[in-house]
């Protein structure tokens, strides 16, 4: 593999697994959530795959990781992103996996926030206009 695209792969494996972390999620919510937003075959595996660096991610999916973790795309692919720790992730307690749907219609729609599980407005990104 090209080291320009390994490190690409190692980045998002590593932003992924740092976001999952500060959200509590455990990699099966992550995936749940994943398929709600239309990604039928995302299993745990899959996440567990791209945490490990085994596995890339597509453009679709990464817009879709960012609607779920209610953050900017860039942050998934920020190089400079903190490390998390096996045990902030094995720790992290159940989160509820609901996401308020029209919002993200919203966000899939061409805007730039959804309202999170918590009910706060996220800015997902910009919109050429």
């Amino acid at each position: 593999m090209h080291p320009a695209r390994q490190l690409t792969r190692d980045v998002v494996a590593d932003n992924l697994r740092a976001a999952r972390a500060r959200a509590r999620l455990k990699q099966d919510d992550v995936a749940e959530r994943m398929r709600s937003l239309g990604f039928d075959t995302w299993s745990r595996a899959t996440v567990s795959e791209i945490e490990r660096r085994n596995r890339g991610v597509a453009v679709d999916e990464l817009v879709t990781l960012a609607v779920v973790f209610g953050t900017p795309i860039a942050t998934l692919l920020d190089h400079q992103q903190p490390e998390v720790t096996p045990a902030d992730i094995d720790d992290a307690p159940d989160r509820g996996t609901g996401l308020a749907m029209h919002a993200v219609d919203r966000v899939l729609r061409g805007g730039t926030v959804f309202t999170d599980w918590q009910g706060n407005d996220q800015l997902v990104g910009t919109r050429a206009t």
